[in-house]
């Protein structure tokens, strides 16, 4: 993670997380939460994971960035993530389908009985921070299986305000979930070259 310095005009780095996902697997997919100062990540591996930001303000050094919770569906590679517009609902395209979450906010005190109340995090110079106590959690709330099986998702955004919809991208349609309907509202196939002109 980087900071603009105005000042030296040069970018500084402010934290750090190696290998968030292990040493053999990479990250493809990065999404910041829209209130909170909490990332997803995504990858190849199969397993996804909440990033809570430890310290506030860009002049405290080092910035910690810690994990706060991780899934995973079956093992399978995630993709792409999105979180709808309030924060509460993480949708992660694996494959054909998507698996949507809720995010929950812990208070403190409160753990979840499935997984250890203390996270390890990570600050710019790679150490790692030991006895925090947890403050998210994800619950799993529903998947949507998209109709080709051989169609994997390369995108996936919740729509609107309101966001009663996801928009899935593949690379021949594009497909429009009703979210509390739990059913595609709206799809439309689309013409492309496999090889490029």
């Amino acid at each position: 993670f980087w900071h603009r310095n105005e000042k030296e005009g040069r970018f500084d780095i402010v934290a750090r997380v190696d290998r968030p996902h292990g040493h053999n697997s990479r990250v493809r997919a990065i999404e910041f939460h829209p209130t909170l100062p909490v990332l997803a990540t995504a990858s190849q591996s199969g397993d996804f994971k909440l990033w809570r930001m430890a310290s506030t303000g860009v002049d405290v050094r080092p910035l910690t960035w810690r994990c706060e919770a991780a899934a995973d569906h079956r093992g399978l590679p995630c993709g792409s993530l999105a979180f709808s517009s309030d924060g509460s609902l993480l949708a992660v395209a694996i494959a054909n389908i998507i698996s949507l979450w809720h995010l929950q906010r812990l208070h403190v005190g409160e753990t979840n009985e499935n997984k250890a109340d203390v996270v390890q995090g990570a600050a710019s110079d790679g150490s790692v921070v030991e006895g925090s106590p947890r403050s998210l959690d994800l619950q799993s709330l529903h998947t949507f299986v998209h109709p080709p099986a051989d169609e994997h998702i390369r995108d996936v955004k919740f729509m609107g305000d309101v966001d009663p919809f996801i928009v899935a991208i593949t690379q021949h349609g594009v497909y429009v979930w009703h979210v509390l309907g739990q059913c595609i509202w709206w799809t439309i196939r689309l013409c492309t070259l496999d090889k490029p002109i």
